[in-house]
């Protein structure tokens, strides 16, 4: 009862993918004081797995979008380039390590569609480029972007000019338009 108890407590505690790591911890404890018999049966009393939490996804509706896009400045160094991520963020729902590791290669203008590579599922995927995406798109290359720098759509704003971190390339430019 007393582990029952424990796992509930420490449930209440932690993320689902951690508590995946409390729970093998304390399999494991439980386990070596059933073999120096001090609480036999004692391992039986925590859960194979934990229950996921769920939680509502916040979603942003159409009009918080359009403030979030536009309240990128054009003409701030990585302006053009912030609006072209953040429309594409929200108009495709790619991964921030997508929208970070896109490839010029990757966009196909004749038949206005983008085919990359998942970052974490590794499947192929094939979207349209929507006619506002593709502006934004277009724009940031023909006006911000430096020129033979590197195979990535998106990249630094400053010398040296090498795509952007994937873990948090995306993050940055989402916090400043969030803060604005």
């Amino acid at each position: 009862a007393g582990v029952g108890s424990a796992v509930v407590f420490l449930g209440d505690r932690y993320r689902p993918g951690s508590m995946r790591t409390v729970l093998t911890a304390v399999r494991v404890l439980c386990r070596f004081l059933e073999e120096t018999g001090l609480r036999p049966g004692l391992s039986r009393a925590v859960p194979g797995r934990s229950a996921r939490r769920t939680s509502p996804v916040g979603v942003l509706s159409a009009s918080d979008i359009e403030l979030l896009v536009g309240s990128t400045d054009p003409a701030a160094p990585s302006g053009l380039r912030d609006r072209a991520m953040l429309l594409l963020a929200a108009r495709t729902g790619l991964r921030p390590v997508d929208i970070v590791t896109l490839r010029l290669s990757d966009i196909d203008w004749a038949r206005a569609q983008i085919t990359l590579t998942q970052h974490k599922t590794g499947q192929v995927l094939t979207l349209p480029l929507l006619v506002d995406v593709g502006e934004a798109i277009a724009d940031y290359l023909l006006h911000e972007r430096p020129t033979g720098t590197s195979e990535q759509v998106f990249v630094r704003s400053q010398a040296p000019f090498t795509a952007l971190a994937p873990s948090s390339g995306l993050y940055f430019v989402a916090s400043r338009a969030f803060a604005r």
